[in-house]
């Protein structure tokens, strides 16, 4: 664990995949919102970032996106389906990651399963 947030990483390589998990009870995460907010906290508002949108086969919204900063590479994913639950993960490393890394990060945040 980092800073008591799980951290995972291949000891072979050169990044790591951190997962916090988040409950609202009075409300539902708006993922929109949430990743706005996450970008302007980190400064990253002002930059020219795309945001990807999509809905995993177990009906779970999911947005990611990927940025560069103080030359560390890094992708942002948030998961959620309603009843104010969310998973936000997020993988950064020395450098851009090939395809297939991306993959596996893509495949394994997407695996999740958020009690209900």
């Amino acid at each position: 664990m980092v800073e008591e947030i799980p951290a995972f990483f291949d000891p072979h390589g050169n990044g790591a995949l951190q997962v916090y998990s988040f409950e609202n009870t009075e409300n539902n995460y708006d993922l929109d919102e949430e990743m706005e907010r996450y970008l302007a906290v980190h400064e990253m508002s002002g930059q020219e970032i795309q945001t990807i949108t999509l809905t995993n086969e177990d009906g779970y919204d999911i947005r990611a996106c990927e940025f560069k900063k103080e030359d560390r590479f890094w992708i942002l994913f948030m998961l959620g389906r309603g009843k104010g639950k969310m998973v936000l993960a997020t993988y950064n490393c020395d450098a851009i990651i090939d395809e297939a890394t991306a993959e596996i990060i893509f495949s394994s945040i997407s695996s999740i399963k958020i009690r209900d």
